[in-house]
């Protein structure tokens, strides 16, 4: 199956306020991740509908699926939801070529843009059970300046009342 072909929008089946629902099972593949470190689920869901709005195709859709990505911390396989609803976007007629509009890309965009650059696994304290382990190599927190020690560049403005 061509994933092209499934997130196609035909706009002239939209016309006199016609709904397109947009309800889909499809392969994580359309996603084209090969890395070692990011892996997803076999099936994303998508949902959703299209309609027109004056001069605009608007997508109305959620997504979910579940992403697989090593722990910051001690490098364990970390699997994480991720799941987005009710997101917008409007395209301009102007620029939807042939009447059709392939909204795969702009899904494959918002999907990735979810993926977390860092993650941990969860102990019991909701913390990688191994950063004990390495604390030792981490950077310890600066210490706070006192209030009154720190720079304030606009304390002497004052507003006029």
């Amino acid at each position: 199956m061509k994933y092209s072909d499934v997130f196609k929008i035909y706009v002239d089946r939209l016309d006199d306020g016609k709904v397109e629902k947009i309800d889909e099972e499809v392969s994580s593949e359309f996603l084209e991740v090969c890395e070692k470190s990011l892996k997803f689920s076999e099936k994303v869901k998508v949902g959703g509908q299209v309609y027109l709005a004056d001069d605009y195709l608007v997508l109305k859709f959620s997504f979910d699926l579940k992403a697989f990505l090593p722990c910051s911390i001690c490098n364990e396989q970390v699997s994480i939801a991720i799941s987005r609803g009710d997101m917008y976007n409007s395209e301009p007629l102007s620029e939807v070529s042939g009447g059709v509009f392939d909204y795969g890309p702009l899904l494959r965009e918002l999907i990735l843009l979810e993926v977390p650059q860092f993650i941990e696994c969860a102990g019991s304290d909701g913390r990688c059970p191994c950063r004990k382990e390495i604390e030792k190599f981490l950077k310890k927190p600066a210490v706070s300046k006192d209030v009154e020690e720190s720079y304030h560049p606009f304390a002497d403005l004052r507003v006029n009342d």
